[in-house]
């Protein structure tokens, strides 16, 4: 038998009645046969003739729990009791800076190299061409007779913090003096291009600004090189017409 005692603490803490053994019995408390929610039902006694009194329990109605509900209270429960203050999230760490990027001195050279902008290998190393590119492209001016000291390297985005590829028109456009001078002070017979960047037309503009009569030679960018042999033969093609105009 179990003491109502049990029932109204259940449902004081929303767990229902379905933990009950079907078969259990509730006990009125003493002296009661009216306890809340219990009806008194008389029943003959078949052995005695006496007649004795029988509780069934009428379980006072109750909505199921709905597991989302509970689940939301819950969560309201952990909100009311956090703390009041909310931490900020964390911010992102700052990039490390890259040594400051060498930039060659000008001086009287045969051949302008220019790129579009350093590469993220060479901000970090703080040199341009300093990685497996540059090798391919002292290996390619070696293979001209031209050598490396008699070429002046350099990008058309120089002061750029970040790796700008493909830069809009209003950063091309104020990038095109710095090239006129150096076009102008390393006195260069011709131009290297390399890369797609050098076609589109705001820089063939620039160009045909800087140095209208000047001869330019493009080839892929010597990264591309490296993952595109079929683009070799074309570009040693067109350096074998640069080393005949360096005669």
């Amino acid at each position: 038998m179990l003491n109502s005692r049990y029932i109204h603490l259940h449902q004081a803490l929303g767990l229902g009645s379905m933990w009950l053994n079907q078969q259990a019995r509730i006990r009125p408390p003493e002296g009661s046969l009216k306890a809340e929610g219990f009806n008194e039902v008389k029943t003959s006694n078949t052995h005695s003739g006496e007649s004795e009194v029988k509780t069934e329990p009428r379980y006072p109605t109750q909505t199921p729990t709905n597991p989302a509900a509970q689940g939301n209270a819950l969560a309201k429960i952990r909100q009311r009791s956090a703390p009041s203050h909310t931490p900020s999230a964390p911010q992102p760490a700052a990039a490390p800076p890259g040594n400051p990027l060498h930039t060659p001195a000008l001086r009287p050279a045969k051949l302008l190299v220019l790129s579009v902008c350093p590469s993220v290998d060479d901000m970090a190393a703080g040199k341009l061409f300093s990685g497996a590119d540059g090798e391919m492209l002292h290996n390619m001016l070696n293979a001209i007779a031209l050598p490396p000291e008699q070429a002046h390297f350099s990008t058309w985005l120089k002061n750029s913090p970040d790796f700008n590829p493909r830069p809009d028109a209003q950063t091309i456009t104020a990038a095109a003096p710095d090239i006129a001078r150096e076009w102008q002070q390393t006195r260069a017979q011709a131009m290297l291009l390399l890369g797609d960047f050098f076609h589109r037309p705001e820089v063939q503009a620039a160009l045909n600004a800087i140095a209208p009569a000047a001869a330019r030679y493009h080839i892929p960018h010597p990264m591309r090189l490296a993952g595109n042999p079929q683009l070799k033969r074309s570009a040693w093609e067109t350096l074998q017409k640069l080393q005949a105009a360096l005669k």
